[in-house]
């Protein structure tokens, strides 16, 4: 079936917490981001990317979670968002640049959410990915990356972010472990 196709496609590109975490950052430099802050739950299995990219449109984000759906011109592919889907629970918060209104979509492997007027706007224009249940539906692979350890497991998010954004030199990025107020990163 279609549903396992998608599901085996997602768990070879979206290996881990830190793997799924620079997807969501990598659309944040490829939206032409300058600051990007990311905060990172080890122990909820979540994480939240927030950038002060170009946004996203509202017809775009009707198209968010569609396979070889972007709304960024190419290289994007469009593959991120919709493998995340599969393997945790999304929700998208974004106000395109010149744009006035803030939307949201949700996305998990079992529904889409029509895209929704947010009533709490954002200030600026930009993307906020919040990334819940990470693996929820695999526990086995759950324990296999919760035995290395909440610090090891934090410190391959930063691993992976650093070499992300090394060649990326004008964006800041934020990491932080939810619940801190220190910067794991900046």
């Amino acid at each position: 079936p279609e549903s396992t196709v998608q599901l085996s496609r997602a768990n070879t590109q979206i290996t881990d917490l830190a793997c799924a975490v620079t997807e969501l950052v990598r659309n944040a430099v490829e939206a032409d981001a300058h600051c990007v802050q990311v905060s990172v739950s080890t122990r909820d299995w979540s994480a939240s990317v927030a950038d002060d990219g170009c946004g996203i449109s509202s017809t775009s984000m009707q198209l968010l979670g569609n396979r070889c759906c972007s709304s960024k011109p190419a290289p994007a592919h469009g593959e991120a968002l919709s493998c995340l889907a599969q393997v945790a629970s999304l929700t998208i918060i974004s106000r395109a640049k010149g744009g006035f209104e803030t939307y949201s979509k949700s996305l998990s492997s079992t529904n889409a959410t029509a895209v929704q007027l947010c009533s709490n706007p954002r200030q600026r224009h930009g993307t906020t990915v919040n990334l819940t249940d990470f693996l929820q539906g695999q526990p086995v692979r759950r324990r296999q990356i919760s035995s290395k350890g909440h610090a090891a497991v934090l410190h391959e998010v930063k691993a992976a972010l650093h070499a992300l954004l090394l060649p990326h030199l004008g964006v800041e990025l934020t990491l932080q472990q939810s619940g801190s107020s220190v910067p794991v990163l900046r």
